[in-house]
This record gives structure tokens, C-alpha cells and sequence, in this order.
């Protein structure tokens, strides 16, 4: 169930990372893409074992979650200070 939910949402997003940016930059799009997904499969290595230590499973995917939440608040706000700054020029 979770890798049939997980396809739902990582093939639009992938297609929409490869549609989205012009011509000459959809080459650098598609590699910070990457870089950044692996950078993360890499630091949840690290960050797997202290929470295993330190939390029970469900207080640390709350955890995670309440994280995850936080990010795309800040993502969404950094993205609308933007549009708001391309606007204003």
C-alpha cells in the first residue's frame, strides 16, 4: 500500500520536474532533484538509528511528520517571497 501511494505522488512530481523548467535549464532542475533526494536517502541513514534509540516508532514518525510539515510551510513561504519579489520588479 505505502509503494502504491508512494508511485501516486513521486511520478506526477517527477513528471512535473522534467516538464516544468525551460529548455536550458532542465538538465540543472532534474540533477539538484536528484542530488537533493539522494543527499536525504543519505542523512536518513544517519538519522534512522538515534530515533530508533531515542523514540518509540510512533512518536518518531510524529516527529518526522510535524518536521516534514514545518518544511513545506517554509518552502511555500520562501516560494511566495519570491513570486512576491519577481512581481514588485
Amino acid at each position: 500500500i505505502a509503494g502504491g501511494f508512494g508511485g501516486l505522488f513521486l511520478i506526477p512530481v517527477t513528471s512535473f520536474i522534467q516538464v516544468r523548467p525551460d529548455a536550458g535549464a532542465k538538465g540543472r532542475v532534474i540533477s539538484v532533484a536528484n542530488f537533493a533526494a539522494f543527499t536525504c536517502m543519505l542523512l536518513a541513514g544517519r538519522v534512522f538509528p538515534t530515533l530508533d534509540a531515542v523514540f518509540t516508532p510512533s512518536v518518531a514518525l510524529e516527529l518526522l511528520g510535524c518536521v516534514a510539515v514545518c518544511v513545506g510551510i517554509l518552502i511555500w513561504i520562501v516560494l511566495r517571497l519570491d513570486v512576491f519579489c519577481m512581481r514588485m520588479e
